[in-house]
């Protein structure tokens, strides 16, 4: 007969896809000792099969979602929604008026560059 191998807490609480608060919660509330409840402690048979009649549920659905395999491109491109398309439109269209913004800045900055460089061409000569 082959013995149950029992995991240390870190590792049930990843095998139940649950927290390591929530499993050691659930197993205070359950009557076993919090200072036995270290992270890598290892469970007791008890404490194990109180998580699997408890946690059973949440392994699976975890394990459905596992095996769910997704075509990489083929959703993205189909996923796209016509507001994500328009918002982009909307950042293109605002995009060309910020470098407008930014000409009239630079060309304020470069008139008075412009005078200096005059003011020295008068006195040089």
């Amino acid at each position: 007969m082959s013995e149950l191998k029992l995991p240390r807490l870190l590792a049930a609480a990843k095998e139940f896809n649950i927290g390591q608060d929530t499993l050691i919660e659930f197993l205070s509330k359950k009557g076993f000792p919090k200072d036995d409840l270290k992270p890598a402690a290892k469970l007791t048979e008890a404490q194990y099969y109180a998580l699997q009649a408890e946690f059973q549920g949440d392994k699976v659905a975890r394990d459905k979602a596992d095996h769910v395999e997704l075509p990489k491109n083929a959703i993205t491109d189909k996923a796209k929604k016509p507001e994500e398309v328009v918002a982009k439109k909307a950042v293109v269209a605002e995009a060309p008026e910020a470098p407008k913004a930014e000409k009239a800045v630079a060309e304020k900055a470069e008139k008075p560059k412009a005078a200096k460089a005059k003011k020295r061409r008068s006195a040089s000569c």
